[in-house]
């Protein structure tokens, strides 16, 4: 009668542990970038917002309920309601959402100079490893020049 031994049990339980480790690490990175989908496209709606209010009466609007009046972002899932400032005489417009109700603190920011590009700022990290893994640019909003109106 052929059995397995001790010896090569636990080598098959530890390579499934590994594994294992390894998938739900990757599952996790997999929906915390899902989750941000949520701000990315809110994020995007107020970009083009500011760009028709820009035109318009040629500067930023700092009202969000105004840009975005079919968006009920008081009942947001995964971020907390975005922020809208604009600084340099009203030439630069910058918003930001932050992750609620999570371990990982971040923000994603659009700002107008960068042609409205998103951006990530870790607030836990000093090398912006969980922007780094949703695949964000990373900004640094400690240097960044944000003396405005």
């Amino acid at each position: 009668m052929k059995a397995f031994t001790l010896l090569e049990l636990i080598v098959v339980i530890i390579i499934i542990a590994v594994l294992g480790s390894i998938g739900y690490t990757q599952y996790n990175a997999a929906v915390e970038r899902s989750r941000t989908v949520e701000a990315v496209q809110i994020l995007g709606a107020i970009r083009t917002a500011q760009e028709a209010y820009y035109l318009e009466y040629g500067i930023y609007s700092i009202d969000v309920n105004y840009l975005l009046p079919d968006y009920n972002l008081a009942n947001l899932k995964y971020f907390g309601v975005p922020m809208v400032q604009f600084f340099t005489m009203g030439s630069s417009m910058i918003a930001l959402m932050g992750r609620k109700n999570s371990s990982l603190h971040y923000f994603l920011v659009i700002d107008s100079h960068q042609f409205g590009t998103i951006f990530c700022f870790d607030v836990d990290s000093v090398n912006g490893s969980a922007c780094r893994n949703l695949g964000f640019p990373i900004e640094d909003l400690s240097t960044a020049n944000l003396t405005g109106t």
